[in-house]
């Protein structure tokens, strides 16, 4: 009886990595950052398939994305993402607030809409962002 009551404990315990969250897709502004234009936000997508798993798409500068994968922890007040060696970031569930990582990063978040593709989205920038720079290069 032990075993089967730590088995079901262990279950609880983990089970609420991702059934909580009301959106799967999120979309946090930056606050500090002075372009306000949608290419500076961070997407995240929780992945329904992995629980426990968010994958990040966020700009590094005008010619460059990353796409991260965090591991997904949650409180009743807080979303946690978390990765090995790197700061924690953190949405607080009551009021959107999205804090940690980098320097700068905080903002709020929002629901994304179903059909915006954040990948896409930044490739197509990024390309349309190069070519206006090589129009621009004198050498």
């Amino acid at each position: 009886m032990k075993k089967f009551s730590l088995v079901l404990l262990c279950l609880l315990l983990t089970s609420n990595t991702y059934a909580d969250i009301k959106y799967s897709r999120l979309e946090c502004t930056q606050r500090y950052n002075s372009d306000k234009s949608r290419f500076w936000h961070t997407f995240l997508i929780f992945n329904p398939t992995t629980q426990g798993v968010v994958t990040m798409y966020a700009a590094q500068s005008k010619f460059k994305y990353t796409k991260k994968v965090y591991k997904v922890r949650t409180t009743p007040k807080f979303i946690y993402l978390e990765k090995h060696l790197e700061l924690r970031r953190d949405i607080n569930r009551e009021t959107g607030y999205y804090s940690g990582g980098p320097i700068g990063t905080e903002g709020w978040c929002s629901k994304l809409p179903d059909n915006f593709d954040p990948e896409k989205f930044l490739q197509e920038a990024i390309s349309k962002n190069l070519k206006e720079q090589k129009s621009k290069n004198k050498f």
